[in-house]
């Protein structure tokens, strides 16, 4: 059975070792610059003798550990091994906690209404002839008698446009009055005979052709005070279907997008959402204007509300790392930070709060490391006794050890100069 090769990595302050590689990185200097005169060198000299007869008397004991400023730093990573599963989750409404029996998980539904309304121009053409009309004083200057108009009577005006009375009318006899003669007088509605704007004219006597040739001719006549109006032949805007057709569809689309926009832009990030059970639905739309009408503009409404689907995604965590944990042996543990999950929809149907998805859940797990026998077993060890004791750890993956002073290649007898900790690297990088 072949034995995998753990690295050692000791890192002396000032030199490191790599073991890997059997390099060793820069050593600090042991000697000043050299003096330039005699005196300066003599006392050079004797200073290097004292400092020796110094690491004669305290170094001795240094190198075997037992000094007083001797320790030792360690630092244990645990061997990795990867974990991943994938189940089948439903997110459901209604639920009021995650289930891991049943995997179930609350999902809410997220809502969002949104009104508008644009302002749409007229297409439609019709063709609209209408005549003047206005209202002419009839005086009656006959003594005699009062005089009947009936419907239709006819008005010609000075500039020889024709009028006729839209009812009829009597018109009193001329009366007196206090000593003087008061003809008689009444209003009556008149239209145009033809249309076109050239019978809008200003105010006008009127004469009635119908009493040429009779002595009533001139004693009964006409006047307007004020414009003849309303005479027109022209080309009008007017609202089609088509019109109302294509506002509903432009309202109804643009307040759509704008609610499925802010239906998503407004979920919390602490939420993850079912992008295909998104729905919307128009809740009312209409405009004032009928096919018809004579308008140049006419403004469509339109109210639309937007649903998605989604859960927590603490929820869906909490469940995927206590099914991950089912997978651990009582004395495994699982590396946080190498815990992830991806999830990925499959079904999703707002209506009735149902969301299928598929967990893929992965991390790293190791092995529970008792530091206090891994010290026990590391004291008074050299490099070869180090690596030794860790080919009885199959859990240990690597470990690092600093010596202070840098001198020192012997792990210390005293478990009091030696400190060790657990170095956790999901990803395998070389520990600093």
């Amino acid at each position: 059975m072949s034995t995998i090769k753990k690295v050692i990595d000791i890192y002396p302050p000032g030199v490191a070792r790599d073991f890997e590689s059997g390099k060793e990185g820069s050593k600090p200097s042991m000697g000043g610059k050299r003096e330039g005169n005699s005196a300066r060198n003599r006392k050079s000299f004797t200073k290097p003798f004292i400092g020796g007869l110094i690491m004669l008397v305290v170094g001795i004991p240094l190198v075997a550990g037992f000094g007083p400023l001797g320790s030792v730093t360690i630092a244990v990573e645990p061997r990795m091994e990867d974990l991943q599963m994938e189940v089948a989750v439903v997110a459901r409404t209604g639920e009021t906690a995650p289930q891991v029996e049943k995997r179930i998980i609350p999902a809410f539904i997220h809502e969002k209404t949104v009104e508008g309304s644009q302002i749409f121009e007229a297409t439609g053409v019709r063709e609209k002839s209408e005549k003047a009309r206005g209202v002419i004083r009839v005086y009656n200057t006959n003594t005699s008698a009062s005089q009947t108009l009936v419907t239709g009577s006819r008005f010609i005006s000075e500039d020889g446009k024709l009028f006729r009375s839209a009812n009829a009318a009597k018109i009193p006899a001329q009366r007196q009055e206090k000593g003087r003669a008061v003809a008689g007088e009444v209003d009556i509605e008149v239209i145009a005979a033809e249309t076109g704007e050239s019978y809008n004219i200003e105010p006008s006597n009127f004469s009635l052709p119908g009493l040429v040739g009779s002595a009533l001719y001139t004693k009964i006549y006409g006047k307007s005070f004020q414009s003849m109006k309303g005479g027109a032949e022209s080309e009008v805007p007017v609202v089609t279907a088509g019109d109302i057709k294509n506002a509903q569809d432009r309202t109804v689309a643009q307040l759509k997008a704008k609610a499925t926009a802010q239906v998503q832009s407004e979920l919390p990030e602490s939420f993850i959402a079912a992008e295909e059970s998104l729905i919307t639905e128009v809740l009312e739309s209409g405009t004032e204007a009928k096919e018809g009408n004579e308008l140049k503009h006419f403004t469509y409404s339109a109210s639309v509300e937007a649903k998605i689907l989604a859960f927590k995604r603490s929820d869906a965590e909490a469940l995927a790392h206590t099914l991950l944990d089912a997978l651990l042996k009582p004395d495994e543990v699982l590396e946080e930070t190498s815990f992830k999950v991806v999830f990925r929809g499959e079904r999703a149907d707002v209506d009735s709060g149902t969301w299928l998805v598929k967990f893929n859940i992965y991390g790293k797990k190791y092995t529970n490391i008792d530091l206090n026998k891994v010290v026990a077993d590391f004291e008074g060890k050299s490099y070869k006794g180090i690596q030794t004791v860790l080919d009885a750890y199959p859990m240990i993956a690597r470990a690092e050890i600093v010596f202070k002073p840098f001198w020192l290649q012997t792990i210390p007898r005293d478990t009091r100069k030696i400190q060790a900790a657990l170095s956790v690297d999901p990803h395998g990088a070389k520990l600093q």
